[in-house]
């Protein structure tokens, strides 16, 4: 019954819990940003069937509550409102990592149009590789001499760090992947030695999420 009259709050079901034998709770939302009036009419139009309906004479109770920030993301209608947000992801395979998510693609044209927005933006924000300077040449001459002429250094070029930096930084947009929908599109970021973390532009299929949870921060 939650289910079926959900739709006409743009709410949807999420997740459900029980406590002890006659304690059911629902957990909520809506592909914008959830409204409590919404949750609260929703809950009296429930109150209202179940006691118009005929539920036998075993006493219960129930609630219906948003699903929290600390709760997973279990419904692909969660994410797109939470662009922008980091997430803590686990991957049916194991792969743990965080990310930022960009976008959620629901078609070809979705995944083409956040993949391009997503890369664009990536490769805007790439630290320009570091000069490499050439050292100044030390002149020794008596007091007496004419100072002799010297040629300019040649013109300094930009040279990444080392050669892990040339294959681990892109210089222009990856294809676009094959991908089931929805896909996430997110800024996956993968920590290197020391403190050091570098990043990249993923497409990740909902299918595979097992488990996605937002990173609150207190800032």
């Amino acid at each position: 019954m939650v289910e079926a009259e959900s739709a006409a709050f743009d709410l949807f079901l999420t997740g459900r819990e029980r406590e002890g034998l006659s304690n059911f709770i629902f957990f909520m939302d809506s592909e914008t940003i959830l409204n409590m009036k919404t949750l609260t009419d929703f809950t009296r139009h429930i109150s209202t069937l179940i006691d118009e309906g005929d539920f036998d004479d075993t006493p219960f109770t129930f609630e219906i509550s948003s699903p929290g920030a600390e709760r997973p993301l279990s419904d692909a209608r969660q994410f797109n409102k939470h662009c922008g947000r980091r997430f803590n992801i686990l991957t049916h395979s194991g792969e743990q990592f965080e990310a930022r998510l960009i976008g959620l693609a629901n078609n070809t044209n979705d995944l083409d149009l956040h993949w391009s927005t997503a890369w664009e933006w990536w490769l805007a924000i790439q630290k320009p590789a570091k000069i490499k300077k050439e050292p100044k040449k030390k002149v020794h001459r008596r007091f007496d001499e004419e100072p002799e002429e010297i040629a300019p250094a040649p013109h300094a070029e930009a040279l990444p760090k080392t050669t892990k930096d040339i294959a681990s930084v892109p210089t222009q947009m990856p294809t676009m992947p094959h991908c089931n929908f929805p896909a996430l599109i997110m800024e996956k970021f993968i920590p290197e030695k020391g403190k050091k973390t570098r990043s990249e532009i993923v497409a990740l299929e909902f299918e595979t999420l097992k488990q996605a949870t937002i990173i609150l921060s207190f800032k």
